[in-house]
This record gives structure tokens, C-alpha cells and sequence, in this order.
């Protein structure tokens, strides 16, 4: 895993990550360069997420412009998605959500849900929670009933 990068001002600080940043919902998002946070604060579920999802991407830089991963995170729950151009229009670029994972803070458990080809999210049988994230996301890297990556 590639090391971060902290550059800390006064009164606030920009941390500087090679392809994650803060969106404008205060989500934050694979893809962007640099955020600005009144606080310089990655968690160890954060560091977790973007390393499975360094996993997953392609290395070749060709590849990766006709499909990559990313994900969401916003503290409580995250999504993972794939990133690929519109068949039929190369020029919009497309995320499509295959997993979430959302943390109940009062059982202290991570749930796991995959996304039906209705659209809709449901919880994922074979584990569908657990109090370690780590088991989860080897769960969707493993899949072994094919609902992550078909």
C-alpha cells in the first residue's frame, strides 16, 4: 500500500491521498486528488477500504479507463462501485454500485449487501454480518455465489 501524505497548516490541514478525496456531500471518493479537513483524520476502516479497493483495480493505466473501482464513505456506511464509460456513449462516465457495507453502531456490527439486478440492495446470505470489516471485504473478494462481480 502507498504511503499518505500529510501536509499540516495552522488552522487547517489538506491531506494529500494519490487517488481519494472529500466529494461535495462530505462523502469521500475514490478518484479525486486532494481534500482540505479541519481535521487530517484517516481511520483504520478508511486505510482498510482503500486497500481492497487497490486490490481490485487494474494496474495497466489503458485498462483502468475501461473499468476501474472506487468506493464511497461517509463514516457509517460505504459503497462500492465500479467506474467504466457508458456503452454508448464513451464520453459519460458510469458508477455502479455492487456492495455496501454499513456499521451499526449500537450492535458494533458491519452489514454486508449486494445489489439485486432490480436494484435493490439486499443483505448478502452467506455472511451477511460481521464485527470484523476485514471478513466482509475478503467475503466480496472471494465470491463465491458470484452477487459482487458476476
Amino acid at each position: 500500500m502507498r504511503s499518505f501524505q500529510r501536509l499540516v497548516k495552522k488552522q487547517q490541514a489538506t491531506l494529500c491521498i494519490d487517488s481519494i478525496g472529500k466529494a461535495d456531500d462530505g462523502r469521500y471518493k475514490h478518484g479525486l486528488n486532494s481534500v482540505s479537513m479541519e481535521k487530517p483524520l484517516i481511520s483504520m476502516i478508511e486505510v482498510q477500504f482503500r486497500s481492497f479497493i487497490e486490490s481490485l483495480r487494474p494496474t495497466d493505466e489503458e485498462i483502468r479507463k475501461q473499468l476501474d473501482f472506487g468506493y464511497s464513505w461517509d463514516g457509517q456506511s460505504a459503497l462500492l462501485f465500479e467506474i467504466r464509460p457508458q456503452w454508448n456513449d464513451p464520453t459519460k462516465i458510469l458508477e455502479l454500485p455492487f456492495a455496501k457495507l454499513r456499521f451499526v453502531k449500537s450492535a458494533r456490527i458491519w452489514k454486508l449487501y449486494w445489489m439485486r439486478g432490480s436494484g435493490k440492495w439486499e443483505a448478502y446470505e452467506p455472511q451477511p454480518e460481521s464485527t470484523d470489516v476485514y471478513e466482509l471485504l475478503t467475503e466480496i473478494k472471494n465470491d463465491a455465489y458470484g452477487c459482487f462481480f458476476g
